[in-house]
């Protein structure tokens, strides 16, 4: 998704609907960006008690954090994607900072910034062999499974993937309704479901995990994880 930060707004204000999918790539990553660019630095108690504290996205949706959460996000604006384990406690709450270290934005939307969340899905695509192409074609998989790879991370639910048969070339266009992760396939068949997934009568995960190592090594399932991509055809 093309998040971006349009404005500030107060913790709970219904009239921004809470996005549903706060730590997802995107809009994890548009409250960091702005936090840095911004120079904002307020601890996760200004995040919920004080006016102004939460960030609004384009999609008029406000992002709401605990407060470790909060103080991990200004950690990473601060210091980079990667800070130090225990940077999060500087801005766990404002104690943490000094009076002239507390920055904090001014409560206001601009609402002429707000897209049709459709305007802002990125579209990805992924190839598929024809067996399970055509499972989803008719309906009967709604979850693709996929090593979590820097690729795969970026996915965001709204997001588009257009799925190409490698035989024929036909194409279907889908739309991410969800996203579940897991550290291998046999936790994710038991996370998502073998008939989601387009298994038949009999399967089981240890089966389905055997199957999706024909794809991926051991290796890189236990570098990067994996990824059932929830589904809906348009």
């Amino acid at each position: 998704m093309k998040y971006k930060v349009i404005g500030w707004t107060d913790y709970g204000n219904a009239g921004y609907p809470l996005n549903r999918h706060p730590y997802g790539n995107s809009a994890w990553r548009a409250l960091v960006c702005e936090l840095r660019q911004k120079g904002y630095r307020f601890g996760g108690d200004s995040h919920q008690y004080v006016s102004g504290g939460v960030p609004v996205l384009n999609d008029g949706t406000r992002l709401e954090y605990g407060m470790r959460d909060w103080g991990q996000a200004m950690a990473e604006a601060v210091y980079g994607d990667n800070p130090p384990p225990s940077a999060y406690m500087k801005y766990y709450m404002d104690s943490g900072l000094g009076e002239d270290e507390l920055v904090m934005p001014k409560p206001f939307v601009d609402k002429s910034l707000i897209l049709p969340a459709e305007e802002l899905a990125d579209e990805y695509t992924m190839k598929l062999t024809p067996q399970p192409f055509g499972l989803i074609q008719s309906g009967r998989k709604s979850v693709e499974a996929r090593l979590c790879d820097e690729k795969r991370s970026l996915l965001d639910v709204g997001d588009t993937i257009i799925f190409i048969n490698t035989e024929s070339g036909q194409s279907i266009k889908t739309r991410v309704e969800g996203l579940t992760y897991a550290k291998g396939f046999s936790g994710l068949a038991k996370l998502c479901g073998l008939a989601r997934l387009g298994c038949g009568r009999g399967s089981t995960p240890a089966q389905f995990a055997m199957d999706m190592e024909k794809y991926y090594t051991p290796e890189q399932i236990k570098k990067y994880g994996v990824l059932g991509i929830t589904i809906k055809l348009l």
